[in-house]
């Protein structure tokens, strides 16, 4: 069996070069800006969440404050439009995997109403919201 050396010289490269991405904190935050802060990615995912490595609040804060802000259930789109009033720039599908987070995870949102085909899921604060 053949290996391919220069295709593992690549790949290994690449890793590299992600490597060197991800372990830098402005690159970090520009690529979560960028692609909305994915699933996965310290902003969202943070157990000690208090400020981004570029001292800003990290989202999920955000969307705390915006929760308890709130009274009643609320949905991912609420949320959504409740942060970039405030000047956020979020996808509504980071907001619905913090929601799912802080449901399932941390249990300060419980799901109220799984959502159906263009119906979402309806959230309500429990209290053990951290604010």
């Amino acid at each position: 069996m053949a290996i391919d050396v220069a295709s593992l010289d690549e790949q290994i490269q690449r890793l590299q070069d992600i490597r060197r991405i991800v372990t830098d904190p402005k690159s970090v935050a520009m690529l979560q800006e960028f692609l909305g802060a994915p699933q996965g990615s310290p902003v969202v995912d943070e157990e000690d969440d208090e400020a981004t490595p570029n001292g800003q609040p990290s989202q999920i804060s955000l969307i705390r404050r915006c929760i308890h802000a709130r009274s009643g259930a609320f949905t991912v789109t609420d949320i959504g439009d409740d942060m970039r009033a405030q000047g956020a720039t979020i996808k509504n599908i980071a907001i619905g995997r913090a929601l799912q987070r802080l449901a399932s995870k941390y249990k300060e949102i419980e799901l109220v109403k799984k959502g159906e085909g263009s119906s979402p899921n309806v959230y309500k604060a429990t209290d053990k919201l951290k604010v």
